[in-house]
């Protein structure tokens, strides 16, 4: 009798994650950087609760469309990152999504459910 090895399925990288969210984040805000208007140059899906936090990661509401340079200004200014965040978010919402990434540490996200729901809605931006 022949024996057939059977592997495991493999798990979901969090870059498939990552490209969708991106594509929705973006296809959102039509592809046009929030702050400056931008179309042309590279556009980025900015996280306005770091990436490292896996229950808010691939949040929609955890993004902005943003081009390059202003995502580089977003992150080396301050000042500036408060003023975005403040016409873009607002306090309220942003300290939200700061709490439920806070209190989801160590929570172990199903990876398999947040690639259905994002699938669902890359559909609605196409």
């Amino acid at each position: 009798m022949k024996r057939v090895k059977i592997t495991p399925k493999k798990p979901l990288k969090d870059d498939a994650l990552d490209r969708m969210h991106s594509l929705i984040v973006r296809g959102l805000f039509g592809n046009r950087c929030v702050v400056c208007g931008e179309t042309q140059k590279r556009l980025h899906a900015h996280h306005w609760v770091g990436r490292r936090y896996k229950t808010t990661r691939w949040l929609i509401e955890n993004g902005v469309c943003l081009c390059h340079n202003c995502h580089q200004e977003l992150h080396d200014m301050p000042k500036f990152r408060k003023d975005v965040e403040r016409r873009f978010i607002g306090t309220d919402k942003l300290e939200q999504l700061e709490l439920k990434a806070r209190r989801g540490v160590g929570i172990k996200v199903d990876k398999q459910e947040i690639k259905e729901q994002l699938q669902e809605k890359l559909k609605e931006v196409e």
